[in-house]
């Protein structure tokens, strides 16, 4: 396994199985404030939502996605005997998912989805933890400006993922994922520079932490790099 390079940033390149956490200080922020017109969705309408759109790309803005014990048993982060026969097969999302101002309420998991294009979270607040259960990742994942801790777990990355904050501290968890290989350049492609398979940085605030447990990194090239 080949050793931390250590500059401005850590940069570590990873082989096989490897384990890693670092944390800074603490920083007071302003939460996502709920506005009079936010719309107010279940995670459930959330997701059905997503699926009815006729677009490649899905948007929502200034909402709130809040748990429903109702109709978000899938979601729930308290049994996962409940409703597991509902959980069998994964929820597919053909399309891409931007959401801005975007706040999510309540204990739940977004869980057992296979995310066939890019997300874009960006200022997007919510309770301590935005939770992701069992899920793969075909398209980039890209988080700007989240507020909560994001824990991925159990799931596999096809592509890229970012974590990148202004405000917040930035707050990320990976456990038990794999990073699939990428496709190998081309002869004669012009591709160059690194690619972040995973990248997180705050910016001009104190308390961050990342933390990635029990995850596969395998190199398609010398591109491959992680960046904290």
């Amino acid at each position: 396994m080949r050793m931390a390079i250590l500059r401005c940033v850590t940069r570590v390149r990873i082989h096989h199985h490897t384990a890693f956490a670092v944390a800074l200080a603490c920083l007071i922020v302003t939460p996502h404030p709920i506005l009079a017109a936010d719309r107010v969705l279940s995670y459930r309408q959330f997701l059905d939502e997503v699926a009815a759109e006729m677009d490649s790309v899905y948007h929502l803005s200034h909402a709130v996605i809040r748990y429903n014990p109702d109709t978000d048993r899938r979601f729930s982060t308290f049994d996962d005997a409940v409703g597991s026969t509902a959980v069998d097969f994964p929820l597919v999302i053909d399309k891409a998912i931007r959401l801005a101002h975007v706040r999510f309420e309540g204990t739940a998991r977004l869980r057992h989805i296979r995310f066939l294009k890019k997300l874009h979270f960006e200022t997007v607040g919510g309770d301590l933890w935005l939770s992701f259960d069992s899920c793969a990742f075909l398209g980039d994942v890209e988080l700007a400006n989240v507020e909560p801790w994001i824990y991925i777990k159990d799931s596999q990355f096809h592509g890229n993922i970012s974590h990148f904050n202004q405000r917040d501290p930035v707050k990320l968890k990976i456990v038990g994922c794999e990073f699939l290989a990428t496709t190998q350049p081309a002869a004669g492609d012009s591709a160059t520079g690194p690619n972040y398979r995973l990248a997180s940085v705050g910016f001009n605030q104190l308390g961050s932490y990342f933390e990635v447990w029990d995850t596969i990194f395998p190199w398609t090239s010398d591109r491959d790099q992680v960046l904290l």
